[in-house]
C-alpha cells in the first residue's frame, strides 16, 4: 500500500460535497488555482492513519465529465490525468437525486477507475420517505458504497476517518460495473480510433474523441494524443445524447430494487415558503428588504470594530513615535508600515460579516431563490443572477464585494461581475461626495425638506455607478467569452438551518485569503506612498526644517508628481494641488480630503474649515476660485468613475491571478472618468 494517496473528490453541485470535505479535512486544507484559469482548487488531508497519508482534492461541482462549463471541464481535465497523478475517486451524491447523480458515476467507473460513492443526507431518509439498500448497490454496481450527514452521526458511516480509507482501499481492489456502450455510439472513424489504440480505455478514447475542442490547449505535451479533427465530428456529438439515454435506462433497471421514494418529495413548508419568496413582486420585494437589511448590518456592524482597529493603529504609530529616535526607520515603520498594516485589517470586519450573511443565505437555501429571481434581470447584460449580491456589496466596499463574487460559477460571468463591480459607489466615496456636494451644490429642498438638491446629487451620483456597472458588463460581454453556454442549472434546495462549522470554514477561508494575498500588496504600496511624500530634493529638506506640511508635500517626490501631471489634469480644472489629492487616494479614495487638508494647511479635521478654506481657495493664473461648480462637478464625475483604490485592484490581481486585468480596469476607468470629466468642466466652465 502507499503510503500517500491522492483521491479526488466530486460530484454534482448542491450534493454537499464541500460540506464532507469540510467535515473530513478540518483546518488541514489549503486553496490555489488549477494552471492557467481562475477556476479555484482546495485541497485537504485526511487525519494520519497509521503510515497513510490521504489527500483529497475537492474539485468543482460537476454534472457529467462531457462539459457544459469551465468547471465542468477541469473535472474532465483532472480525470484523465492532465492536472496530477490521483488514486481513485470518491463520489458524493445526494440521497434525494441519487438517479441523476449517478449519471457522473456511471461515466468516472467507465474511464476504469476505482470510485466509493459516499451517498450523502442519510439523515433525510425516513423524512423524506426514502428506502435504499446500499448493499444491493454495492453488489451490482461493484463499488462501495456508504452514507453520510454532515449533520447527523447516527447514520453517517464517514464519520470514522478509517471507514472511509477502507471503502478507499477496497474500490481499489474490485471490478466496477461497466455502462459505456460504445458499439452503439461509434461511427466509422472512432472504430479505427480504437483500432489504432486497443491498450486505451474505450471510454477515455470516446471522451478524447468527442471533447476534441475542451481539450485542445489544455496541455500541449498531451495533445498527440488527441485524435485529428473527424469530418463525422458534430454527427459524434449528436450522440452524445443517446449516450445519456442508454446510461439512465440502466442506471434506473439498477436501482429499481434498491431504491424507492415516495410519490411527494416535495418538503411542504418549503412549497409554501416558495409561493411568497419566489412570487414574481413580493419576492422582489422581499429580497431588496433582505439585502438592504444585510448591507445596513455589513455597513454599521462594521463600524464600531473598524474604528476601533482605525484608532490601536494610531496609538501604535504615536507610541512608535514616542519610543524610538526620530529617523527614516521610526518613519518607515510609524508612518508606513503601521497605517499599511491597519489599512488592510480595518476590511477584515467587512470581509467577515459579508462572507457571514453570503453563508447564511447560501446555508440556509435561499441563496437559490435570489439567483432565480434576478438572473432574468441581470442575463441580457452578461452577468448571472449570482452576481447581484457583489454588486450590491459594493455600495460598502469593492473588496470583499469581488470577493463574494467566487459565488459565480461560470468563469465569464465571474470575471465580468469582478470587472464592473469597482463601479458601484462604496462608502469610501462618501466623504469626498460630502465635501464636494456640500461645497458645489445649493442647499435647496422642497416638500418641506423631504426632497433636497443635495440629496438628490447624492443619490444620482449612486444610480451612476450603478448604472455605468451594466453598461460595461453589457460591453464586456460581447470581447469576454467561456466558450460554453452561459446556463443557470441549480437545485431549489430545502431551506434548513445552517450548518455553523462550514460557515466557520467559509469566512476563515476568505479572511485568510484576503491578508495573505491582498494584503501584502496593499501595506508594499502603503510603504512606497509613505516614501514619495517624505521624501525629496533641498526644496523639501528645507520645508521639512521649517516645519511646514504644505510646502514639505509641495516639494516632496509625491508633491512634484503632482506638478508633473498637472498639464494633463487643467483641461479638468484642476490645479497641482488637486493633482497631489488625486494621486495621494491612490491609495484610498477618503484620503483625499485629509490630503487638501494637509495642502491647505487647516488646523484640526474639523469639515466645515476645510470647506471654507476650499471655497477662498483662488486660481493664481485666472483669479477665479478653484473650486467652481464646474471643478466641484468634473471631480464628482472623475470619484465616480475613476480607478482610485489600489486595494480593489490587489484584490483583482488575486483573484484573476494576473494584472492584466487590474490593469484593463484601471486604463478603462481612468480614461473614462477623464473623458467624462473633461466634457462636464469644459461644457460648465
Amino acid at each position: 500500500m502507499n503510503r500517500k494517496q491522492t483521491w479526488l473528490l466530486v460530484g454534482n453541485p448542491n450534493t454537499g460535497k464541500t460540506s464532507l470535505f469540510n467535515k473530513w479535512t478540518g483546518l488541514r486544507q489549503k486553496t490555489g488555482n488549477y494552471p492557467g484559469i481562475t477556476v479555484k482548487k482546495q485541497t485537504g488531508s485526511l487525519p494520519p492513519l497509521g503510515r497513510l497519508q490521504i489527500t483529497l482534492w475537492d474539485l468543482p461541482g460537476a454534472y457529467s465529465i462531457h462539459p457544459h462549463s469551465p468547471d465542468e471541464q477541469v473535472v474532465l481535465e483532472t480525470l484523465l490525468g492532465r492536472h496530477g497523478v490521483f488514486d481513485g475517486v470518491v463520489l458524493v451524491a445526494d440521497l434525494q437525486h441519487l438517479r441523476k447523480n449517478l449519471l457522473l458515476l456511471s461515466e468516472i467507473v467507465d474511464l476504469g477507475l476505482p470510485v466509493v460513492l459516499v451517498i450523502n443526507m442519510c439523515d433525510e431518509a425516513a423524512r423524506k420517505g426514502i428506502r435504499i439498500d446500499t448493499q444491493a448497490i454495492e453488489k451490482d454496481w461493484g463499488v462501495p458504497v456508504l452514507t453520510a450527514s454532515a449533520k447527523n452521526h447516527l447514520c453517517d458511516q464517514t464519520a470514522n476517518p478509517q471507514t472511509l480509507v477502507d471503502a478507499m482501499q477496497r474500490a481499489r481492489q474490485m471490478k466496477a460495473r461497466r455502462f459505456f456502450p460504445h458499439y452503439k455510439l461509434e461511427t466509422s472513424h472512432f472504430r479505427q480510433f480504437l483500432q489504432r489504440h486497443t491498450d486505451v480505455n474505450a471510454y477515455r478514447l470516446w471522451l478524447l474523441y468527442t471533447e476534441q475542442k475542451a481539450l485542445r490547449g489544455t496541455a500541449p505535451e498531451q495533445e498527440k494524443d488527441l485524435p485529428p479533427v473527424d469530418p463525422e465530428y458534430n454527427a459524434v456529438k449528436h450522440r452524445l445524447h443517446r449516450e445519456v439515454v442508454l446510461r439512465y435506462r440502466d442506471i434506473g433497471r439498477l436501482l429499481a430494487k434498491a431504491y424507492a421514494q415516495k410519490q411527494k418529495t416535495v418538503h411542504p413548508l418549503t412549497e409554501r415558503i416558495d409561493r411568497i419568496m419566489l412570487h414574481p413582486v413580493l419576492g422582489i420585494l422581499i429580497f431588496l428588504l433582505v439585502m438592504a437589511g444585510v448591507f445596513q448590518a455589513v455597513f454599521a456592524w462594521s463600524a464600531t470594530p473598524m474604528e476601533w482597529i482605525d484608532r490601536q493603529g494610531l496609538h501604535l504609530a504615536i507610541w512608535l513615535q514616542n519610543s524610538l529616535p526620530a529617523g527614516p526607520l521610526t518613519g518607515l515603520l510609524a508612518d508606513g508600515l503601521v497605517p499599511g498594516l491597519t489599512g488592510v485589517l480595518m476590511f477584515v470586519p467587512q470581509i467577515t460579516l459579508l462572507f457571514l450573511f453570503i453563508g447564511l443565505l447560501e446555508e440556509t437555501g435561499y441563496m437559490s431563490r435570489i439567483v432565480f429571481l434576478t438572473d432574468r434581470l441581470l442575463r441580457p447584460f452578461g452577468l448571472s443572477g449570482k452576481a447581484v449580491v457583489p454588486l450590491l456589496s459594493g455600495t460598502a466596499c469593492a473588496v470583499p464585494a469581488i470577493l463574494g463574487a467566487r459565488t459565480v460559477e461560470n468563469a465569464a460571468q465571474r470575471l465580468i461581475t469582478m470587472l464592473v463591480t469597482p463601479f458601484v459607489t462604496c462608502s469610501a466615496r462618501l466623504p469626498v461626495y460630502a465635501v464636494l456636494i456640500g461645497l458645489v451644490i445649493p442647499q435647496r429642498s422642497w416638500l418641506g425638506g423631504l426632497v433636497n438638491l443635495q440629496g438628490l446629487m447624492l443619490m444620482g451620483l449612486y444610480l451612476m455607478g450603478f448604472g455605468m456597472a451594466l453598461f460595461s458588463a453589457w460591453i464586456l460581454k460581447h470581447f469576454i467569452r467561456s466558450g460554453y453556454p452561459a446556463l443557470l442549472i441549480m437545485e431549489m434546495p430545502h431551506y434548513k438551518p445552517p450548518i455553523w462549522r462550514n460557515l466557520f470554514h467559509t469566512l476563515w477561508d476568505n479572511v485568510k485569503a484576503f491578508l495573505l494575498g491582498a494584503g501584502k500588496i496593499i501595506v508594499a504600496f502603503s510603504i512606497i506612498l509613505w516614501f514619495l511624500g517624505t521624501h525629496g530634493n533641498d526644496r523639501f529638506r528645507q520645508a521639512a526644517r521649517q516645519d511646514n506640511p504644505a510646502l514639505q508635500l509641495e516639494y516632496s517626490y509625491l508633491g512634484r508628481m503632482g506638478k508633473a501631471i498637472e498639464p494633463a489634469i487643467r483641461p479638468l480644472g484642476y490645479d497641482w494641488k488637486i493633482g497631489i489629492a488625486l494621486l495621494s487616494s491612490f491609495a484610498a479614495r477618503e484620503v483625499f480630503v485629509s490630503t487638501l487638508s494637509t495642502i491647505y494647511s487647516v488646523e484640526g479635521d474639523g469639515r466645515q474649515s476645510l470647506m471654507e478654506k476650499m471655497r477662498n481657495e483662488t486660481d493664481l493664473r485666472t483669479g477665479k476660485p478653484v473650486f467652481s461648480l464646474a471643478t466641484g462637478l468634473s471631480l464628482l464625475i472623475f470619484y465616480a468613475f475613476a480607478m482610485q483604490c489600489f486595494s480593489t485592484l490587489a484584490v483583482l490581481r488575486q483573484e484573476t491571478g494576473s494584472w492584466k486585468w487590474p490593469a484593463v480596469v484601471f486604463g478603462y476607468m481612468t480614461g473614462l472618468a477623464y473623458g467624462l470629466s473633461f466634457l462636464v468642466y469644459q461644457f460648465l466652465a
